[in-house]
């Protein structure tokens, strides 16, 4: 038995300071884990078995198992007696910047004692070519001894690696012993795993890989290309739900083989804005990358270094897009950092008062705006001056110093000129005369939608799908998707070509169409091109009148559709979704079966798919739920009076003309 020059009783308040408690047993677990990845193992493999109350629980079988390199004998000494002098951490400075070395106090192996009294290694390491096991053992009531050091080895026949068991475990204050453990190992590992799959890197947990999806809450793939030097980058963007444990938001950089050669962190790491991610990313040009800029950097003068332009343009490439994925987030985010402010106390809002309800919308969409720009704010103020501003933001937006925002927020934060501009237009659209506009809007939605009602409805106006019902609907085409561009209303294939290749493009030629088809006219063509993302949806939309039944007939006629844009190659990008809606009064069996078997794919009236192209046949009753459903918050805040929006029409005719005298 080895005695080392620490004893017990200092070593467990060492520990304890470094957060090593009972109240933590799990972070004691997460560090034996590491020990096996920090000893090259590739599979690290975990099995427990746990008696649990309602008040707390307790260990009742612990191992921890890896395939690494093993704990050598001559090095038992170094390996267990150092605290903070970890034998991992080398003297260069950069072990920061490496993710292949994790340990750096010295400490993992004595921290066993949270959740037990007692441990066990048994260890097979190589040396000269030759396989030999040892065994250790530590009692948590001595951690300053531990055997092993002068045991006569056993030569075996086994592969390298470390099995440690533990035993003489005592109970833990704990009800969620399981649930925290498994926690803690997702937010511990999964960038770890993530970083190192390609690898085959496992932690498997009682027979089964750690399962971390839902930790990821957005995940995204691409390639970064530069063009002059035809160096590409594969780029994996990853957003975590939480914060991850030890490890910030970074940079991994890796060669064509997938070994990380340096890791860093990213800009927008510490905003307070809960933007958790990770971005790893793999080319062959950093095979020999100087990412330091020491002299003795073993790989100067071998490769590219920050200075050059394939790295600056890489940098700014994903700067970019991490932008473009934090701004919709800050969005989303600033929603439930304002309602977390009403739910304070900070926003009192009279909700008997309409006006003032209109206000507080106001209020929420401006101090939405500022938390985008700069959720450091937020942050850094306590209660009383998120209160107080607040109340001064409240009092300008009902006067005519409402620019006066501005300065207010400057002289809290400093504002770029980007910032000031987007908070000025925040200011100027959130006016109440916006409000009176979109109050008008909806309101003519409503009378839009009434007289298409009366129209499919009401079979003495004998409407039809062209002089009626498609004049309605091209000039209310929001029925089916906000944001859309109108390609084509009753128009041939040659001159929807022509229309689309103009809105996605811009040019305005006259591109030929090529199909069988060019003179087939489509109801209603819509299309939507997302700025910053290369995706384009589009909609075709094909009427009925409201005495037909819709059955095969009808959509065997929207296959055409399909088998015409099929054949038109200008039609067939790669980032583009197709969209068919056949729309009438009722439907027969046929297009019910059609529904029901395409259930699977958990789409509403939902009856075709493959690849980009989908078919919905859906019902006018289908179509009215839809547009309640999506203006069910504004209706409720507006309070608008559906029932007198429009009286009765006495023609089809008269109902178009109505609305064309809209205001």
């Amino acid at each position: 038995m080895t005695k080392t020059r620490f004893d017990t009783k200092g070593i467990k308040s060492a520990l304890s300071k470094l957060q090593f408690t009972e109240n933590n047993f799990y972070k004691s677990i997460t560090e034996f884990i590491w020990n096996g990845f920090d000893a090259k193992a590739s599979i690290v493999e975990l099995s427990y078995e746990i008696y649990q109350t309602n008040k707390d629980g307790k260990f009742r079988e612990l191992e921890i198992k890896d395939n690494g390199s093993g704990i050598n004998q001559k090095r038992l000494g170094k390996t267990f007696e150092p605290i903070y002098e970890s034998e991992k951490i080398g003297d260069n400075g950069l072990e920061k910047n490496h993710s292949t070395i994790h340990g750096k106090n010295g400490v993992g192996r004595l921290t066993f004692f949270t959740f037990s009294n007692f441990a066990k290694w048994y260890t097979i390491y190589n040396e000269d070519g030759m396989n030999y096991k040892c065994e250790i053992e530590i009692d948590a009531n001595k951690l300053n001894f531990f055997t092993g050091e002068n045991k006569t080895l056993e030569l075996i026949n086994e592969k390298t690696g470390t099995t440690v068991v533990f035993s003489r475990f005592f109970r833990l204050k704990n009800p969620n012993i399981e649930n925290d453990l498994l926690n803690n190992l997702k937010n511990e590992f999964g960038w770890f795993l993530e970083l190192n799959k390609s690898k085959g890197y496992r932690l498997i947990i009682n027979g089964k890989d750690l399962d971390y999806s839902d930790m990821l809450e957005d995940r995204e793939i691409f390639t970064i290309n530069h063009q002059s030097s035809g160096e590409s980058f594969r780029v994996e963007y990853i957003r975590w739900a939480a914060k991850l444990k030890g490890e910030y938001s970074r940079f991994y950089y890796l060669d064509e083989k997938n070994n990380e050669v340096w890791k860093e962190y990213t800009k927008l790491n510490k905003q307070r804005d809960d933007f958790y991610h990770s971005v790893y990313i793999n080319s062959e040009y950093f095979k020999y990358f100087n990412f330091s800029s020491k002299e003795d950097s073993p790989y100067k003068g071998l490769g590219g270094g920050r200075s050059d332009e394939i790295f600056k343009y890489l940098s700014n490439e994903i700067y970019k897009f991490l932008k473009s994925k934090r701004k919709p987030f800050l969005k989303k985010h600033s929603k439930k950092i304002v309602e977390e402010y009403k739910k304070e106390g900070g926003i009192i809002v009279d909700e008997k008062d309409p006006f003032e309800l209109i206000q507080a919308e106001e209020l929420d969409n401006v101090l939405q705006e500022v938390y985008v720009i700069q959720p450091k704010f937020f942050a850094r103020s306590n209660n009383e001056q998120k209160r107080i501003f607040i109340g001064f933001l409240k009092l300008l937006l009902k006067s005519d110093e409402r620019e006066q925002v501005l300065n207010i927020i400057a002289s809290i934060t400093e504002l770029d000129s980007n910032e000031r501009k987007e908070l000025s237009e925040i200011l100027k659209v959130t006016k109440l005369n916006r409000i009176i506009k979109t109050i008008n809007l909806i309101n003519d939605r409503y009378k839009a939608v009434e007289i298409l009602k009366q129209l499919v409805f009401n079979k003495s106006l004998k409407a039809n799908e062209r002089d009626h019902l498609q004049k309605v609907v091209e000039e209310n085409y929001w029925l089916f998707g906000e944001q859309y561009h109108l390609v084509s209303k009753d128009e041939g294939f040659q001159k929807a070509l022509e229309e689309y290749t103009y809105l996605l493009d811009g040019e305005k030629s006259k591109p030929k169409f090529t199909g069988n088809n060019k003179t087939k006219r489509m109801d209603i063509f819509m299309c939507r091109k997302w700025k910053g993302a290369e995706s384009i949806k589009n909609v075709i939309i094909e009427l009925k009148r409201p005495t037909i039944i819709l059955g095969s007939e009808e959509l065997s006629q929207v296959h055409v559709y399909r088998e015409t844009i099929l054949n038109e190659p200008r039609f067939n990008s790669n980032v583009a979704t197709w969209d068919f809606i056949l729309i009438g009064n009722q439907f027969d069996n046929y297009i019910a079966d059609q529904i029901e078997n395409a259930k699977v794919h958990g789409e509403r009236s939902l009856v075709y798919k493959v690849n980009n192209f989908k078919m919905y046949v859906k019902n006018w009753s289908d179509v009215f739920d839809e547009f309640d459903i999506a203006h069910e918050f504004l209706n409720k805040k507006l309070k608008l009076d559906k029932e007198n929006v429009i009286g009765e029409i006495a023609s089809a005719k008269e109902g178009i003309k109505s609305l064309k005298q809209r205001d």
